[in-house]
C-alpha cells in the first residue's frame, strides 16, 4: 500500500482536530469511571475514534499492474485478428462495445468509460466507434484494424446546390460480388440506371433533371437475392439563379448573338453594348431595364453578375473602363473572356488573366456531354496551362478549355472553344449547354448570404444523434430549430465563426434557423435502418484519420490505479470497539 491519500469532504485539519478533542473527552470519561479493564477500555476508545476518523477521511491508495493495455471489440470484428493480437500481446485486456459480441471473457464497455481508459487503449478492431464516442478519444497512438469491406453503397457525392430544370449528377462507389442494376428513382419514376459488374468495387454516376422546386425524396434501388434494397436521397431543388449579364462586343458576331439567345431562353437578364464607331454604341436589353452603357463605371457594373466579352474587345476599352472593370471584379463581379486571338498579341489580356497560355496544336476537340453523347467543337488558337487556382469547366486530359480563376472576391473566366454556335444550329443543345452553362454559373457573382451553416459530418444524418455544425455570421447569430434555441460557442481562432450541436427526435426534413437575419439551412434525417453501409464506412474513415494504422507499439505498460480502502474495515472496527465499551461495565 503506497501513496496514501484522502478524499474527505471535510477539511483534514478540522476533522483531525475534532477527532482528537473527542478522543481526549472519551478517555477522560473512561478514566473517571470506576470500573475494571481500564487499559482495554482506553485502547477501545482510541480504536473507535481512529476508525471513525478514517471512515470519514475515505483513504485511497495507488496500485500498479502490468498489461499491454486495452483491446476494444466493436461490431463485426474479425476473431482471427483478435486471436492474432492476443497471441502477440497475451496481457491485453478485452472490452466490447454494447452492440459487439463478447469474446474470451471480454467485459462490456460503457461510453462514459472511454475518457478514463483513453490513455491505456492500444487496439480497436471492427467497425469502429460512433462520432459521439470518438470525440472522447484523445490518444492518437491507438492501432485500428478495420473490418472487411461492407457490401452496398460505400460512398456518395451529392451536388451542393440543385437548381430546377438543370441536369444534375450524383456519384458514388458500390461494393458487390454480383452483377447489379442500380436505379435512380425520382418522383416521376426511374431517371437513370447503370449496370455494375461483379467486381469488388464499382464507381457509378447517375443523372437527373428536376422539373420543379421543393423538397423531394429520390432513391437508389437495387435487387440482390430477390431482395430489393432502397436508400432514400433527399433532394432540395432551388429556383434557377437568374444572371444579370452584360455582353460587350466591338462588332456584332454570331457567337455572342447565339450566347445571348441561349441566356434569353433561360429568362436571364441581358444587356448588350455593341460598338458602332469610336464613342458610339448601340444597346439592347432583354429581360432587363434600360441602362446607360456608354461608359463602364463601378456603380454601373454593380448591377451585373457577369460580363462577357472577347479578348480583342479588351483593347477597345478605355483605361478608365478597364480600371472600373478590374475594381468591380475585385469586389465580386465575374467576367468571361472569349480567347479569339493569339496569346502573344494581347498584352492587356495578361493583366486580367495571369495564366500561362499556349498555342493549340489541333483544330477540333472531341468531348462528351452529361448524356454520354460525343460531339466535336472547334478550338481557338489558345488553351490554358495548369494553374494552382484554376477551376476547369471544360477539360480533356491535361488541357483546360474553359474555366476560371479567383480574383479578389470575383472571378475571371475564359473560353477557348470557338464557333460553338454550330452546335445550336445542328440541334445539339445539350452539347452547347455543356460548353457554357458551368462556365457562366461558376464565374458569375456569388450571392453571399449574411450567414451560412455547414454540418460537420457527412450524409447521412440520423434522429436522436448529435449533429455538430459551424455557423458563419458577421453579426452575433441566434440559432434555433422550430421549437428550441441552440447554444453557440464562438471560435477562439477565427472571427465570425460559431460552433453548435443540434439533435432532433424524429427523421424527416429539418432546419436550423438564424433568427438574426432570417436565413435557414435545411437537411434531411434518415431512418435508423437506412444507409448502414455508408454510415459504417464514414465511421471507419473517421477513426482511421484520427488514429494510426496498425503498428508494433503495444509494449507492456505499468498502469496506476487509485483504489479505496474498504470502508467496511473501519466500520467493523468501530462496531467492535463501541460494542466492547458498552459491554465492559457489565463484565
Amino acid at each position: 500500500m503506497t501513496n496514501l491519500s484522502f478524499s474527505s469532504l471535510v477539511p483534514l485539519p478540522l476533522l483531525i482536530s475534532l477527532g482528537l478533542l473527542l478522543t481526549l473527552l472519551f478517555l477522560y470519561l473512561e478514566v473517571k469511571r470506576k470500573t475494571a479493564l481500564l487499559p482495554a477500555r482506553i485502547l477501545a476508545v482510541v480504536l473507535m475514534m481512529v476508525s471513525l476518523i478514517l471512515l470519514l477521511l475515505k483513504p485511497t491508495y495507488l496500485t500498479t499492474s502490468t498489461s499491454s493495455g486495452y483491446l476494444i471489440l466493436t461490431e463485426q470484428y474479425e476473431k482471427v485478428k483478435v486471436d492474432s493480437l492476443l497471441s502477440t500481446y497475451p496481457s491485453l485486456e478485452l472490452v466490447h462495445t454494447p452492440k459487439a459480441k463478447s469474446y474470451k471473457g471480454s467485459r462490456l464497455l460503457q461510453s462514459y468509460e472511454l475518457a478514463e481508459l483513453d490513455p491505456s487503449i492500444r487496439f480497436v478492431v471492427g467497425e469502429g466507434l460512433p462520432l459521439s464516442d470518438l470525440a472522447l478519444l484523445e490518444n492518437q497512438n491507438i492501432s485500428y484494424l478495420p473490418t472487411k469491406d461492407r457490401m452496398g453503397i460505400t460512398a456518395l457525392h451529392l451536388p451542393e446546390f440543385i437548381t430546377v430544370n438543370e441536369k444534375q449528377s450524383l456519384h458514388g462507389t458500390f461494393q458487390t460480388n454480383h452483377n447489379t442494376l442500380l436505379r435512380l428513382v425520382g418522383p416521376g419514376g426511374v431517371d437513370d440506371s447503370v449496370l455494375l459488374p461483379a467486381s469488388k468495387t464499382s464507381t457509378f454516376s447517375l443523372s437527373f433533371k428536376p422539373l420543379s422546386t421543393g423538397q423531394f425524396l429520390y432513391s437508389l434501388e437495387w435487387t440482390e437475392k430477390e431482395t430489393t434494397h432502397r436508400e432514400k436521397i433527399p433532394v432540395h431543388v432551388l429556383p434557377a439563379k437568374v444572371l444579370n449579364t452584360l455582353i460587350l462586343q466591338a462588332a456584332p458576331g454570331i457567337e455572342l448573338r447565339t450566347l445571348k439567345n441561349f441566356l434569353a431562353e433561360g429568362k436571364h437578364g441581358i444587356s448588350v453594348r455593341s460598338q458602332l464607331s469610336k464613342n458610339k454604341y448601340r444597346s439592347e436589353f432583354i429581360n432587363s431595364p434600360a441602362l446607360n452603357l456608354s461608359f463602364l463605371t463601378t456603380d454601373l457594373l454593380k448591377k451585373f453578375d457577369l460580363v462577357v466579352l472577347e479578348s480583342s474587345t479588351l483593347t477597345t476599352l478605355s483605361n478608365g473602363e478597364r480600371k472600373s472593370l478590374e475594381q468591380s471584379i475585385s469586389e465580386g463581379l465575374g467576367i468571361v473572356i472569349l480567347l479569339n486571338s493569339e496569346p502573344d498579341k494581347e498584352k492587356i489580356l495578361q493583366q486580367f488573366l495571369p495564366v500561362k497560355k499556349r498555342v493549340n496544336d489541333q483544330d477540333t476537340l472531341s468531348l462528351v456531354n452529361e448524356n454520354q453523347q460525343k460531339f466535336k467543337v472547334k478550338l481557338g488558337p489558345t488553351q490554358m496551362e495548369s494553374h494552382p487556382y484554376l477551376l476547369s469547366h471544360v477539360q480533356k486530359g491535361s488541357g483546360v478549355y474553359a474555366g476560371h480563376i479567383p480574383h479578389g472576391f470575383g472571378k475571371i473566366g475564359f473560353q477557348c472553344l470557338e464557333e460553338t454556335y454550330r452546335l445550336r444550329l445542328q440541334g445539339e443543345n445539350d452539347a452547347y449547354a455543356h460548353c457554357w452553362t458551368g462556365l457562366l454559373k461558376g464565374t458569375s457573382r456569388n450571392e453571399l448570404p449574411s450567414s451560412r451553416v455547414r454540418l460537420q459530418q457527412e450524409f447521412p444524418y440520423y434522429a436522436n444523434e448529435a449533429i455538430p455544425f459551424t455557423l458563419l455570421s458577421e453579426a452575433i447569430p441566434e440559432a434555433k430549430t422550430s421549437t428550441t434555441y441552440i447554444p453557440l460557442q464562438e471560435d477562439i481562432h477565427i472571427d465570425n465563426r460559431w460552433h453548435g450541436s443540434v439533435r432532433f427526435n424524429s427523421p424527416g426534413w429539418q432546419a436550423i434557423h438564424n433568427t438574426t437575419d432570417s436565413t435557414s439551412y435545411t437537411f434531411y434525417l434518415s431512418d435508423k435502418g437506412e444507409w448502414n453501409s455508408l454510415r459504417i464506412v464514414h465511421q471507419m474513415k473517421l477513426l482511421s484519420n484520427k488514429v494510426k494504422g496498425f503498428h508494433e507499439s503495444a509494449e507492456l505498460m505499468q498502469n496506476e490505479e487509485k483504489k479505496n480502502v474498504s470502508p467496511w474495515l473501519f466500520f467493523s472496527l468501530f462496531l467492535l470497539s463501541a460494542g466492547f465499551l458498552w459491554l465492559a461495565p457489565k463484565l
